[in-house]
């Protein structure tokens, strides 16, 4: 099996955290470090939409994959639930002319929150329904127990520690793998912190990886698994955007 991890496109929240930075806002950290703390910025909303440039970059892989230029051709698609995941992935999936399932373990570290900053804690949010991720994308479905009905929110997968994504990691994987077989190229639109923690349980780590490993908006890594150990073929391709969309 070919794994292709693609991140969303731009998202309202990645502009808003572009500009806290500018600002000041995790300017301590260090390269080694898998992500700052900002979790709290003005202007950031729990499950925010794509840009107008995000919506440019899906378009323009969606095309790429039309005029048959990328280095994969999938033959199953997946997209975490939420919106800027399943705006992605539109385009993909009307270029491969294939459905697109909800993956319930494919959403960003953290879940969908809000942090409150005088307890300094991540309090749990809704996702987005059903029915609303249809009209932005009507290819996708849903596996059954992500929603309760079409019109009631997925729960939005709350973590409080990021270390709990490394078991949901693991489980993707181990998902994804019983479920296609070694001719198969199973693309997932995930997101970047989240692609971290697939990428350590493909190496064996055990615990988070605070290495960092930069993936662009739109940009895709390749993992390869066979009988013998996973190997990684790239990380970060973005030929299919002009030097001017890449975004991260």
């Amino acid at each position: 099996m070919q794994l292709i991890l693609v991140r969303h496109g731009q998202s309202t929240n990645n502009v808003r955290l572009a500009e806290a930075m500018a600002a000041g806002l995790g300017r301590n950290q260090t390269d080694e470090q898998i992500a700052p703390d900002v979790s709290h910025y003005l202007g950031r909303v729990p499950d925010p939409p794509l840009s107008a440039l995000g919506m440019r970059q899906a378009e323009a892989l969606g095309r790429a994959l039309l005029d048959e230029r990328t280095p994969f051709t999938p033959t199953h698609l997946y997209a975490s639930p939420t919106t800027r995941a399943v705006q992605t992935v539109r385009p993909l999936a009307d270029a491969a002319r294939r459905p697109v399932l909800l993956h319930p373990d494919a959403y960003e570290v953290g879940g969908i929150h809000v942090f409150d900053p005088p307890m300094r804690t991540r309090q749990a949010r809704p996702g987005a329904t059903l029915m609303e991720l249809l009209q932005h994308c009507p290819a996708v479905e849903a596996p059954p127990g992500l929603f309760h009905s079409s019109d009631e929110p997925w729960s939005g997968g709350l973590e409080t520690q990021d270390e709990q994504a490394v078991p949901r990691a693991q489980r993707l994987l181990a998902r994804l793998r019983e479920a296609h077989g070694p001719d198969d190229v199973v693309l997932v639109v995930t997101h970047q912190h989240f692609s971290q923690f697939v990428l350590a349980a493909v190496l064996g780590w055990d615990g988070p990886p605070w290495q960092r490993f930069r993936l662009d908006n739109t940009g895709h890594l390749s993992l390869r698994f066979g009988d013998g150990p996973a190997s990684v073929d790239w990380v970060n391709r973005v030929e299919h955007l002009n030097p001017e969309d890449i975004s991260n």
